[in-house]
């Protein structure tokens, strides 16, 4: 959601009216920000049950004239361009491709409506390879990463002890943090295995896990915790705005998603030269160079409670991490860079 709304606020509102139309909407905290950066805003499916969305992208596209559609993760809208691009051959359709994942593959899922696609998006070099495999054109294709703003995310503006303060967190004990909606995907109920593992291997190391987001698995993780006993070891943040006081007080940050593009709290960690530990999934090895954090192979809490602990055990060889994350931030993922090709490469559509 971040990702779109900064394309968004790259948009010459003087020569583009522009829309934003929620199909599946969960989470409406970004509501005052986009009407702050579009003309309209229109949740469809608090309008009419799902079933009716694809009806009404259609009815608007047609109504409104538009002249060009860029899609992300919507199922509803790549159903209805089929109909959309018979009554209005001239539009513009551009789609956004994120995780590389088999289970939540919006890859095979645009299969039968890919003449429609006008341009696609991939933010990985995996994603562009899976595309090519589909038969995509190449010219079509067009590779833009997620991007960091290396000003907002600079640890020398931020006070590491902050989230401890905050949290209640001593200063002497070892920050684990996880950055992220708590959804089934992202696995975060496979923190409390870590969070043992941890305890296992050096029991006399006071480790705390700071979790920093909320959403359907929420409850669940406040459950096993409980259940577990693991009260002590969690620090739960909830939703964070600005997750930099997060990042400059943690140790390491530890991801165990298990479907991802280039998730952007890995970049914004190495950008704050805190190393990661990370399942090795979607296109997480293109956003974790090898000397900025480790990757794990098996998914299972031993491996990752293991690599973790190499971390904490080797302050150094961390700080090395930390300092070669936030150069590969620089020289990859940029976001002035970013935004300026992502700039080009809508313009280029829209003429």
């Amino acid at each position: 959601e971040n990702v779109l709304l900064e394309i968004a606020r790259q948009i010459d509102r003087d020569r583009w009216e522009v829309f934003l139309l929620a199909t599946q909407s969960r989470d409406r905290r970004l509501v005052p920000e986009w009407r702050e950066i579009v003309d309209h805003v229109y949740d469809l499916e608090r309008l009419e049950p799902l079933g009716r969305v694809p009806g009404m992208l259609y009815s608007m596209a047609l109504n409104w004239g538009f002249d060009a559609l860029v899609l992300q993760n919507s199922l509803a809208a790549y159903s209805a361009l089929p109909a959309i691009r018979e009554k209005r051959p001239s539009i513009h359709v551009v789609d956004i491709l994120h995780a590389v994942d088999d289970n939540w593959d919006f890859f095979s899922a645009t299969l039968d409506v890919a003449d429609c696609l006008a341009r696609r998006v991939v933010i990985s070099q995996a994603g562009r390879e899976r595309l090519l495999a589909m038969n995509t054109p190449e010219q079509a294709i067009r590779l833009i990463p997620n991007g960091v703003d290396l000003t907002r995310f600079d640890p020398a503006q931020y006070d590491p002890l902050a989230v401890r303060r905050h949290g209640g967190i001593p200063r002497k004990a070892s920050v684990v943090a996880f950055v992220g909606r708590l959804d089934r995907v992202k696995r975060p109920l496979l923190l409390v295995e870590v969070a043992r593992e941890l305890g296992r291997q050096a029991p006399e190391r006071q480790v705390i896990l700071a979790v920093a987001g909320d959403g359907p698995e929420e409850e669940p993780l406040i459950s096993r915790i409980g259940a577990t006993r693991m009260d002590r070891k969690f620090k739960m943040l909830g939703h964070v705005d600005e997750p930099e006081d997060v990042y400059a007080g943690a140790d390491v940050l530890v991801s165990t998603s298990e479907a991802e593009g280039v998730p952007l709290a890995i970049l914004e960690s190495l950008a704050m030269r805190t190393p990661v530990v990370a399942i090795r999934a979607g296109a997480i090895e293109e956003a974790l160079p090898e000397d900025c954090g480790l990757l794990v192979d098996p998914r299972d809490p031993q491996a990752i409670g293991e690599a973790i602990g190499w971390i904490l055990e080797h302050p150094e060889a961390a700080e090395a991490m930390g300092r070669r994350g936030r150069h590969a931030v620089l020289d990859r993922f940029n976001w002035e860079r970013e935004a300026a090709g992502l700039i080009r490469f809508y313009e280029g559509v829209l003429r």
